[in-house]
């Protein structure tokens, strides 16, 4: 944000941290603003205050559009509400990391050149994905046999035409399920439909470590979902059809599959986000903490996120208490729902953690 925003909000938390040694914090919050978010900035800040969090951050998907609307209603300084700390969620590439890594960054400057060049690069990068995706589409055996089979079209124009009318025309999985689920359910094609086609073409992958792969992830979606009424919930299909950690490109010695997983399409580095800000990294995987090492000087806090087991969290927690990390909470919540504000303990911050945090944001004015 601008200097003088940033100048208000720390002696918000200053305020703060002069009356209590126990806060509640959720710096992971997603509006209308991220392309898979369907709560307003509005209902994010005031379900916040209604289970009592002190700090917040709004971090949509790669868009800062959301502060935008905070300032034009002077929410920054508004004492019925939460303080708010200005987030953005950025997709950066991190090879080494070989799954989609994302990186909260916070206390940025709007104004800074290297803060804006990030936004436009990703910008740009988000449109490479597209011709990659559908590159992918044309390869991948599940849609290729519905596609045939009831004659569906589907095409890089036809999905750029439904973002132009899209509530969110930033690219992103969420909106490209949304289209793929909206060429398919007029025919009868649900999730568990692409579900079992996918096992069943699957036995036929020459790839074994491949085939083991996506055994592994149908089995999960299958022991998570197989109770629940999914058939219609388009959001299900990016599991199925663009499973982390499966990404085509990793088995080049084989055919592709035509997996959506893109984890390298031009966006940022992580090293890039050095400048402006403070970083944070996003819902690590705890089996990849050791790269962390990698980071030093580019991040100063790991997640600690909701969605995220327990034994995951203790274990970045102690990892970021080795490395003189700040553990950050967050709810990564997306909807106006109770969903991920049950065990609201998991979101309160020591007096010693917040100051910590303090201290990392006055560093950027």
């Amino acid at each position: 944000m601008t200097r003088e925003i940033n100048k208000l909000i720390l002696s918000r938390i200053k305020q703060l941290l002069e009356h209590r040694d126990t806060y509640r914090v959720d710096l992971h919050l997603h509006t209308l603003y991220s392309s898979d978010g369907t709560q307003t900035v509005l209902q994010a800040l005031k379900k916040a205050k209604e289970k009592h969090i002190d700090i917040v951050s709004i971090a949509d998907h790669d868009s800062i559009r959301a502060y935008s609307e905070i300032m034009k209603n002077n929410y920054f300084d508004n004492s019925s509400l939460p303080i708010i700390v200005p987030g953005v969620e950025f997709t950066v590439s991190f090879p080494e990391y070989c799954e989609r890594c994302h990186i909260l960054k916070y206390f940025y400057d709007i104004n800074d050149i290297g803060f804006i060049g990030i936004l436009k690069q990703n910008r740009e990068a988000f449109n490479n994905r597209i011709h990659i995706w559908f590159k992918s589409i044309e390869k991948n055996l599940c849609l290729q046999y519905f596609f045939s089979k009831y004659d569906i079209r589907c095409s890089e124009e036809q999905y750029r035409f439904y973002l132009g009318t899209h509530r969110n025309p930033i690219p992103d999985y969420a909106n490209l399920m949304e289209y793929l689920f909206s060429i398919l359910r007029p025919h009868g094609i649900g999730v568990w439909d692409i579900y079992n086609k996918i096992i069943e073409l699957n036995q036929n992958d020459l790839c074994i470590s491949r085939r083991h792969d996506v055994e592994s992830a149908m089995i999960r979606f299958y022991k998570k979902y197989h109770q629940q009424d999914i058939n219609d919930n388009y959001r299900k299909l990016r599991p199925l059809l663009a499973p982390v950690g499966i990404v085509d490109t990793y088995y080049p010695q084989y055919d592709p599959i035509g997996s959506l997983s893109i984890n390298e399409f031009g966006q940022v580095p992580i090293e890039s986000l050095m400048n402006s800000g403070v970083n944070v990294f996003a819902h690590p995987n705890a089996n990849k903490l050791y790269l962390m090492e990698q980071l030093e000087g580019v991040i100063s806090g790991l997640e600690l996120n909701a969605h995220s087991d327990i034994d995951t969290n203790q274990k970045i927690k102690q990892i970021a208490q080795e490395r003189s990390l700040v553990a950050t909470r967050g709810s990564d919540k997306h909807t106006d729902t109770d969903e991920y504000y049950i065990q609201m303990e998991f979101y309160d911050m020591k007096y010693g953690e917040l100051q910590k945090l303090y201290d990392l944001f006055k560093k950027c004015i």
